[in-house]
């Protein structure tokens, strides 16, 4: 089996060590099943979160992985590669990557909608709350995380042919820009917070909200709750996006309170 070449660019570790909000740190076209492959990360305090989104293609219609196993028709399934690459073990519907210690590092699992992922931290808005996760990656050795990752993420992408090669790098785009790139928008949306400020029909616009309008970068603390609501507001506000993402967007959004 010819091996996949998944490498990472220096400036990343050092982007992460400094702080890094979500971001897209990988992106590249694969062969199908897959349609493309998209990597994620986000660095704050003492850890770093990774996520790698393998997309199937849209015509085949196939689930990579379902949270009950299988799906009908199992689109991309580097378990078994992996499991011969890696100490792992098997729990619930997760496959868990182990360190040299025995210590769950990685794990590949099914997501929200039923893309197979390959994560590290928490990824709300990819993943199912009670489902498989890792803890996130100590930033204090992660030049080994990222060996590590690119060396799993490496073993994956030999499964499909020809394998895929990327790069992993502080490419400056969020997640917005990264959705509205996959579904061919050609436009940028004006930060996560803005969203261009559309309003839905027959709201009723008060001068004061106009003058003096609150975004995400005006709310302090919390980074990572807040990164998150921010991916769920763009989830609901902009469903064409997901929808050429290969996945099915949120209708609506319901609070506990």
């Amino acid at each position: 089996m010819k091996q996949a070449s998944v490498r990472w660019a220096p400036e990343l570790a050092k982007a992460l060590r400094a702080g890094l909000p979500l971001t897209v740190i990988g992106r590249q076209a694969a062969p199908s099943p897959l349609s493309s492959i998209l990597v994620l990360a986000r660095s704050g305090g003492a850890s770093a979160a990774f996520a790698s989104i393998f997309l199937p293609t849209i015509e085949r219609g196939a689930f990579a992985l379902t949270p009950l196993g299988l799906g009908r028709a199992l689109a991309f399934d580097p378990r078994r590669a992996l499991g011969a690459a890696f100490p792992t073990r098997r729990r619930g519907s997760g496959l868990y990557l182990l360190d040299e210690k025995g210590e769950e590092q990685y794990v590949l699992a099914p997501g929200l909608f039923n893309q197979t992922t390959i994560t590290a931290g928490q990824w709300p808005l990819l993943l199912p709350l009670v489902g498989p996760h890792t803890e996130a990656r100590p930033l204090d050795r992660i030049e080994a995380e990222l060996d590590r990752y690119c060396a799993i993420l490496g073993v994956a992408l030999s499964t499909v042919s020809p394998p895929v090669s990327m790069e992993l790098a502080d490419t400056g785009l969020n997640v917005e820009a990264a959705l509205a790139g996959l579904a061919g928008l050609g436009r940028g949306f004006g930060g996560f917070g803005g969203f261009g400020r559309t309003e839905k029909p027959g709201r009723v616009h008060k001068e004061e909200e106009e003058a003096d309008p609150v975004a995400f970068e005006d709310v302090g603390g919390q980074d990572e709750a807040k990164s998150q609501l921010e991916a769920i507001c763009l989830a609901l506000q902009n469903p064409g996006a997901y929808k050429e993402w290969g996945a099915r967007p949120p209708s609506t959004c319901a609070s506990p309170t």
